[in-house]
C-alpha cells in the first residue's frame, strides 16, 4: 500500500457490474436451509447462516481483491478462514470486511447523472464529507448493518487480545488488524482516516513484542537516509534513484515467479509507478524548495503515466495495480482529455473492486481540479495565468484537505 497525505472527499460512482454479486447470494437471503454446499464444512457447521454467508462471500469475492493473482491454494487471505474457527476476533474481522464489501457491491443508483457530486459547491472539507457520503441504507442495508456490528465485536475482542498480547495468538491479531485496515479502505462513509488507528495499533503490538521477547538478533532496517536526512541534495539523490530504476529488468527478473504470461503488463505497471514516483518526489521538492530547478516537464511525465497505464484494461490481472499512478497523473495533468481518462479509469476500478478509496481518490481529484479552475478564472492576464500554473502545487492543496489516507 502507498500512502498519500491529506485527502478529505468522497464521490459516488456507478454500481459495479452484476457479476460482483454472484447468483448464489439469492439463496443466502431466503432461509437458513439454503446455505451453499461449500459451507457444510465442519469448520463452519456451528456458525449461524449469516456468518456462513459472509465467509463464503469472503472466500469467493473478497480474497481475490487482496492479491494480484488469485490462484488455488496460494491466496494467504483465504487461508485465514480455518484460523478464524478458533479465533473469534479474526472471524468477526472477516465477517465485517465481507459484509461491507457485499454492501458496496450491491449499491444501485437511479441514474448515471447521480454518479458525481460537484465539490465546488461545498464551502469546507467537513461539509464536503457529509455531502459526498454514501447512503448504505438505500441498498442491501442488512449487509451494511452486519458489517458495523461485526466490526464493533472485532474491535472489542482485539482490544482484549492486545491487553494480553503475551498469551494471545499474535498472527491472528495482526491478521485481524490487516483486515480492519482493509475494512476502512472498502468503507465509503465519512469516517475516513480510521485506518491510521489500526496501523498505530499494529505498530504498538510489534513494539510490545520486541520489548518483551528475547533478543533474537533481528534488526529492523531504518528508512533510507534520503528519507530521514532533510536537504535538497538528499531529495535530488532520491529523485535520481527513482529515475535510475529499470522497469524492464525488474519485470524480467520477476517473470519466472509469475503465474501468468504478463511481462508486458508488469513492465508497463512498473514504468507507470516509476514515473509517478518521480512526479511525486518532484512536487515535494518544489513544495519545500520552490526555487529548485528540475529538468523534467511534469506535464509530460503525467502524460507518460497515462500512456503506460493505457496498456492495461479491466480483466487484466494487474489492472488493480494502476490506481496510485493514475491518481498521481490526475493530480498533475492540466489536460482535459487526460483528466477524463483518469475519471474513466477510477470508474473501471470501482466496477472491478468496489473499495471506497477509489471513490475518495476521484473525489479528491475533482475537488482539486475545481479549485485549480477557480484560481485560473481569477487571473487578470495570460502571464499571470501561466505563472500561476507553473507555481501550482497539488501537494500543498492535497494537504489542505485535512486528512491522511491510503491508496492500495
Amino acid at each position: 500500500m502507498r500512502k498519500n497525505q491529506n485527502e478529505d472527499t468522497n464521490v459516488t460512482l456507478k454500481a459495479p457490474r452484476a457479476r460482483v454479486l454472484s447468483t448464489r447470494l439469492h439463496s443466502f437471503t431466503s432461509s437458513e436451509s439454503s446455505s451453499p454446499r461449500s459451507l457444510t464444512d465442519p469448520l463452519v457447521h456451528d456458525l449461524d447462516w449469516r456468518s456462513r454467508r459472509y465467509l463464503d462471500y469472503f472466500a469467493s469475492d473478497v480474497c481475490k481483491d487482496f492479491v494480484l493473482y488469485d490462484t488455488p491454494k496460494h491466496n494467504p487471505f483465504r487461508q485465514l478462514i480455518p484460523m478464524a474457527h478458533h479465533q473469534p476476533m479474526l472471524l468477526q474481522a472477516i465477517v465485517a470486511t465481507s459484509a461491507l464489501h457485499m454492501s458496496n457491491a450491491s449499491l444501485l443508483l437511479p441514474s448515471a447523472s447521480s454518479i458525481f457530486t460537484t465539490p465546488a459547491s461545498t464551502e469546507n472539507s467537513s461539509e464536503l464529507v457529509g455531502s459526498l457520503s454514501i447512503g448504505h441504507t438505500t441498498s442491501y442495508p442488512d449487509a451494511f448493518h452486519d458489517a458495523l456490528k461485526a466490526k464493533q465485536q472485532a474491535l472489542w475482542l482485539l482490544s482484549s487480545a492486545i491487553r494480553n498480547v503475551a498469551s494471545a495468538n499474535v498472527d491472528a491479531i495482526l491478521a485481524a488488524v490487516l483486515l480492519l485496515v482493509g475494512f476502512e479502505l472498502i468503507d465509503s462513509g465519512p469516517g475516513r482516516g480510521s485506518w491510521k488507528y489500526h496501523i498505530n495499533g499494529a505498530r504498538m503490538i510489534t513494539q510490545k513484542l520486541i520489548a518483551s521477547g528475547p533478543a533474537k538478533g533481528t534488526s529492523f532496517s531504518p528508512l533510507r537516509n534520503p528519507l530521514t536526512n532533510p536537504g535538497t541534495h538528499d531529495a535530488l539523490q532520491l529523485l535520481h534513484a527513482a529515475k535510475s530504476f529499470d522497469p524492464a529488468a525488474w519485470a524480467t527478473n520477476l517473470q519466472p515467479r509469475s503465474p501468468a504470461d504478463d511481462l508486458l503488463h508488469r513492465t508497463m505497471v512498473a514504468c507507470a509507478h516509476r514515473t509517478a514516483v518521480c512526479v511525486y518526489i518532484s512536487r515535494i521538492i518544489l513544495a519545500i524548495w520552490p526555487s529548485t530547478m528540475l529538468s523534467d516537464d511534469l506535464q509530460i511525465l503525467a502524460a507518460e503515466i497515462i500512456t503506460h497505464l493505457s496498456h492495461l484494461h479491466p480483466g487484466d490481472a494487474l489492472f488493480t495495480a494502476t490506481a496510485w499512478p493514475a491518481f498521481i497523473a490526475g493530480l498533475e495533468t492540466c489536460d482535459t482529455m487526460d483528466r477524463a481518462w483518469v475519471q474513466r479509469r477510477f470508474q473501471e476500478l470501482w466496477k472491478v473492486e468496489p473499495w471506497g478509496f477509489t471513490r475518495e481518490a476521484l473525489g479528491a481529484l475533482r475537488t482539486l481540479w475545481a479549485g485549480r479552475k477557480k484560481e485560473a478564472f481569477l487571473t487578470s492576464s495570460d502571464d499571470e495565468f501561466f505563472k500561476g500554473e507553473e507555481n501550482w502545487n497539488w501537494i500543498k492543496r492535497l494537504k489542505s484537505l485535512g486528512a491522511d489516507w491510503l491508496i492500495a
